[in-house]
């Protein structure tokens, strides 16, 4: 009996031992994580608009404002400033007499380009580019909203504005010689902002034309 009694001894004082030894020995198993998808490239419609990336939403701004218009003018108008511009030789090489021009503006919802003043002349000289040279160089300009229709010498714009102080034209214009001769004004590039305006025939000549609109109220920002 008391063998036993010391064997049954020996063997409770080892079993703790080895069950801690068991318990310390276990290590849980690595468990695989799901692989993570790469985050969306950013665009003027993701960009957070956080107070520690002023320069990079400004340049998502200005980026909107001149390539794309903001999505506040029409396709293949240009958003310049507070209007937008049409340009017919972006779009297209056809070219028209001064009455189907401003009848394609208006059919748009715009009218032929008015001037208000140097900012825009400069505005429109800076952005017109030049179209592909054929003939002479009047029969590549542009018609706006600007004729001496009603009264001869009496130059108003389509908004019916008459013309009195802010005047570009070409030197030695408004001539009535020529084959510059006519009562409607066109807009060709010269040198020199102040000096772009000429006459042209108004239903015999074929220009390139420039309408404007008011740009809407709402845009892709």
């Amino acid at each position: 009996m008391q063998a036993i009694a010391s064997t049954s001894s020996s063997i409770l004082s080892v079993a703790p031992y080895s069950l801690s030894l068991s318990l310390s020995s276990l290590r849980p198993l690595p468990v695989p994580l799901p692989a993570l998808s790469p985050a969306p490239p950013l665009s003027h419609h993701t960009l957070p608009h956080s107070p520690n990336q002023p320069h990079a939403v400004h340049h998502i701004r200005d980026r909107c404002t001149l390539e794309v218009s903001c999505g506040r003018c029409q396709q293949g108008w240009s958003l310049l400033k507070s209007s937008c511009y049409y340009f017919s030789n972006r779009v297209s090489d056809s070219k028209k007499n001064w009455f189907d021009s401003r009848a394609h503006c208006k059919s748009q919802g715009g009218d032929l380009l008015v001037i208000n003043n140097f900012a825009e002349q400069q505005l429109i000289t800076d952005n017109i580019g030049r179209s592909s040279i054929r003939g002479v160089w009047w029969q590549n300009g542009f018609w706006i909203g600007l004729t001496d229709v009603v009264t001869p010498g009496t130059w108003i714009w389509v908004n019916n504005v008459t013309e009195v102080e802010t005047m570009y034209w070409k030197i030695a214009m408004p001539s009535s010689d020529g084959f510059q001769s006519g009562n409607c004004a066109a807009f060709y590039q010269f040198p020199g902002a102040k000096e772009s305006w000429y006459k042209g025939n108004c239903l015999d000549h074929l220009y390139n034309w420039i309408c404007e609109m008011e740009p809407s109220s709402t845009g892709s920002l």
